[in-house]
């Protein structure tokens, strides 16, 4: 009886390790080079869409381990003043929002960086800044 019950636990922990095995592939696909491409085709369909009367998210971008979002400030024209201003008063938000919201923690948690770029109406860069696991521990 003890020899099945050992055979039957040796089963259930071999079962397990290997569901625990397959459900880290599942979660490897879904943060793969690819799925992030299929996140960014797929939200790229509904762009580009005003998010406020000043910002429109123009582009979803997928590098190997980046999702990239490019942001249009359409009444803005580049300056020093304006990146200034991105870079201490929106970006702080960005950074705060973003690390606590659940999405953008499970991408940190599977190596992969979000980048928010912000370019002028005349589509010149302004500023940019990139957020990954570690931007959350500071």
């Amino acid at each position: 009886m003890n020899k099945i019950l050992i055979g039957f636990a040796v089963v259930v922990a071999a079962a397990g390790l290997g569901y625990v095995q397959y459900m880290k592939g599942e979660v490897a696909a879904r943060y793969s080079p690819d799925a992030l491409k299929q996140i960014a085709a797929e939200s790229n369909k509904e762009l580009p869409v005003m998010v406020d009367h000043l910002t429109r998210l123009d582009a979803v971008m997928a590098t190997e381990r980046t999702l990239e979002k490019r942001y249009t400030l359409v009444t803005a024209q580049a300056s020093e003043s304006l990146q200034a201003e991105l870079t201490t008063k929106l970006f702080p938000v960005i950074k705060e929002q973003s690390c606590q919201n659940q999405q953008s923690k499970e991408l940190y948690q599977h190596g992969v960086s979000e980048a928010f770029t912000y370019s002028d109406m005349n589509e010149k860069p302004v500023a940019s800044i990139t957020l990954n696991k570690n931007s959350c521990t500071q």
